[in-house]
């Protein structure tokens, strides 16, 4: 499951997110900013929505929308310990 995955990623220490974790639907916070979360829902079998802030994309693949939040997740961690 996309969501399983995303949560055993953002498990590693290095990274520097929160998560709350439901059924369908995965809350990424990222930790010591104010910012909006960014939320990741399993709309059905073949329709993930990954929203941040106004941005919203729609990915029929789960590969592609894990792929996705995986690199944007990694580009904000190394971001932050630049800073």
């Amino acid at each position: 499951m996309l969501l399983d995955r995303l949560a055993v990623f953002l498990n590693d220490e290095s990274m520097q997110f929160s998560y709350i974790l439901d059924n369908r639907r995965i809350e990424i916070q990222i930790d010591g900013k104010d910012w909006a979360p960014i939320i990741i829902s399993e709309m059905s079998d073949e329709l993930y929505v990954v929203s941040w802030g106004e941005v919203e994309y729609q990915f029929k693949n789960k590969e592609k929308a894990y792929q996705y939040v995986f690199r944007l997740c990694k580009y904000i961690n190394e971001s932050l310990q630049n800073v």
